[in-house]
C-alpha cells in the first residue's frame, strides 16, 4: 500500500530520483520484519511506503526503477 504520492513543486521530468529503503527487525511481530521506502520521482514526486511484505517492497522498487526509465 503506497501511503501517497504528492506532487512536490517544479521539477524536471527525467531527471531521476531518490529511492530509500530502511528495514528493522520486529521479533515480536508477527513477520518480525517491517520496512519503509521513501522515494522520489522525476518531476517533483514523491512518496513512502510501510510495510512487512518482502513482496511488496520489491515490486515498489521496480515500479521505480521502470520509473526512472522515462
Amino acid at each position: 500500500m503506497i501511503d501517497h504520492i504528492v506532487p512536490d513543486g517544479p521539477g524536471v521530468p527525467g531527471s531521476g530520483g531518490t529511492l530509500v529503503i530502511r528495514t528493522w527487525s520486529e521479533p515480536d511481530g508477527e513477520h518480525g520484519f517491517r520496512a519503509r521506502v521513501t522515494y522520489s520521482e522525476g518531476a517533483g514526486q514523491h512518496g513512502s511506503l510501510s510495510t512487512v511484505d518482502r513482496e511488496e517492497v520489491l515490486h515498489t522498487v521496480r515500479r521505480w526503477l521502470a520509473a526512472q526509465d522515462g
